[in-house]
């Protein structure tokens, strides 16, 4: 069992600002944030009996441009007593233009495991780009029109979701598999107010408004009627998820936010 490693349109950072006729980039937050996991729902057939582990994001504001880190840890057990471990680890950099983005990961699960690790460009306005691998081999991989790294991803999404949009379709370039380009059909519910959410970790990085936001990811030009995977969160406007579900065919993982703490800007 692979658990997924695309939570950062959901929870990456960073303003775009050179693709036309987009809303007007999100102020967006660094911070740390972590979160603990546990088993949600259980789907007849599974064999899953309990989840545990715990997640880290680290974005953090550098002079040109954004830095992300995810390392994630999770045991997932069986109603045999057996167990599956997968650690992930994740960094990402993407310019302040959101046209150049760096990538590395390493994803270990069971007697599996795999490093990716690369660079990707836009084309000017939004035109066609391209990804480099070296890692797990060399290869390049062209990306096509109006293609959305991750953090101008969620950028662009939070602008939407302020705009009213219920759905907010996008090819996006994350890197953090072999295959980093998937389509993301994201469905937004309505604006939920600060004093409206069930907030247990107070401060200003949470008393924010949000939506509650549902990320269905597939291969790009699939005819798929079925996601490949599936992520639920709430969404502050701010970039901060305060909590996040990640839904399987056979049973969900739900993190939870422990604990958040800002992050000072460079100086530069």
């Amino acid at each position: 069992m692979m658990i997924s490693r695309r939570l950062l349109p959901l929870i990456a950072a960073l303003a775009v600002g050179f693709l036309p006729a987009l809303p007007a980039a999100a102020e967006l937050a660094p911070h740390r944030a972590f979160y603990s996991l546990k088993l949600g729902a259980v789907r007849s057939g599974s064999s899953v009996v309990g989840v545990r582990g715990a997640m880290t994001i680290n974005v953090e504001r550098t002079c040109d441009g954004w830095i992300m880190g995810q390392r994630m840890s999770m045991v997932a057990s069986d109603a045999k007593g057996g167990e599956i471990v997968q650690e992930i680890d994740f960094t990402g950099w993407e310019s302040a233009g959101g046209e150049t983005y760096r990538f590395a990961s390493r994803s270990r699960g069971g007697a599996k495991s795999e490093d990716v690790k690369g660079q990707a460009w836009i084309g000017a306005q939004g035109g066609p780009g391209k990804a480099e691998y070296v890692l797990p081999k060399a290869m390049t991989l062209e990306i096509p029109p109006t293609t959305l790294f991750p953090f101008g991803h969620l950028s662009w999404l939070i602008g939407r979701a302020e705009a009213g949009a219920r759905m907010a379709p996008r090819i996006v370039f994350d890197g953090v598999a072999e295959e980093g380009l998937q389509e993301v059909v994201i469905f937004i519910g309505p604006r939920i107010a600060p004093e409206e959410q069930e907030n247990k970790i107070p401060g200003p990085l949470t008393e924010r408004p949000g939506w509650n936001m549902r990320a269905a990811y597939y291969p790009v030009d699939s005819r798929a009627a079925e996601p490949v995977y599936e992520i639920e969160a709430r969404q502050l406007d701010n970039g901060v998820a305060t909590s996040l579900i990640l839904d399987y065919q056979m049973f969900s993982v739900i993190l939870d936010l422990e604990r958040i703490e800002a992050v000072a800007p460079p100086v530069c």
